[in-house]
């Protein structure tokens, strides 16, 4: 008899410890402890921390466990210019927000407006001027939604003359315009001087481009049609 009653006993003691335990968590995690006081952003350029935080909607003084990462991070990614956004916990009372930004890359004319693009085709804002991009000419435009990737009907043109913007850059080159001809890619380093190649020879021998600009602008020569072909080789003709 004395055992059952100090077995029922336990029970009790050992249900009454863990109701304490629980109730002390629960107290402890709904305390202003866990309420965000800090709001860290990493890789911000384009946007200040401000700026983020107010995209976030989080509210200084919520507690963190009643914060749901994936709205957050939601919200921030509702803006065109954000690529990605990841969301960490710092407890007790932080939060980091860490994002990518997209970039300004090259610009469409489409009937009175400029579509500004990204680097992989994503349509971030329309403007009534041009901003000094390379422009991207010869699209067959379907649509566009500013947030969404541009939709053209010669995709793959698009995606070559992305490729190559990216490789200009790299390389400390402009691009002022760029067009298609013939299946090659025209490109206007001004509007006198010209270079014609395929995608891949122009990615993989941008540097022999560069070194040919460099080296007519010290000659004074500021129109022309240069042609690079496979292997490097290349030619020059004064007249476009």
């Amino acid at each position: 008899m004395k055992s059952k009653k100090q077995k029922k006993n336990f029970f009790l003691i050992l249900i009454l410890i863990i109701f304490l335990i629980c109730a002390a968590f629960f107290f402890i995690i709904d305390s202003d402890v866990f309420s965000i006081h800090t709001v860290s952003v990493q890789n911000n350029n384009r946007f200040t921390q401000e700026e983020i935080i107010e995209m976030s909607g989080v509210v200084f003084g919520t507690n963190t466990f009643k914060i749901k990462s994936e709205d957050i991070r939601r919200r921030i990614e509702n803006d065109p210019y954000i690529k990605t956004a990841e969301i960490k916990r710092e407890l007790p009372d932080g939060l980091i927000i860490t994002i990518e930004e997209r970039q300004d890359t090259a610009c469409i004319h489409f009937l009175d407006h400029w579509i500004i693009i990204d680097e992989e085709g994503f349509v971030l804002k329309t403007v009534e001027s041009n901003p000094k991009l390379s422009i991207v000419e010869g699209l067959i435009i379907d649509d566009f939604t500013i947030g969404e990737k541009l939709k053209v009907s010669n995709e793959t043109f698009l995606n070559d003359t992305l490729s190559v913007i990216i490789e200009t850059e790299k390389n400390d080159l402009f691009f002022k315009k760029i067009n298609i001809e013939d299946n090659q890619l025209v490109i206007y380093i001004t509007d006198k001087l010209i270079c014609k190649a395929s995608t891949h020879v122009l990615k993989e021998n941008m540097n022999i481009l560069r070194d040919i600009l460099y080296d007519l602008h010290n000659k004074g020569i500021r129109r022309g049609v240069i042609r690079i072909q496979e292997n490097g080789y290349y030619s020059y003709s004064p007249v476009v």
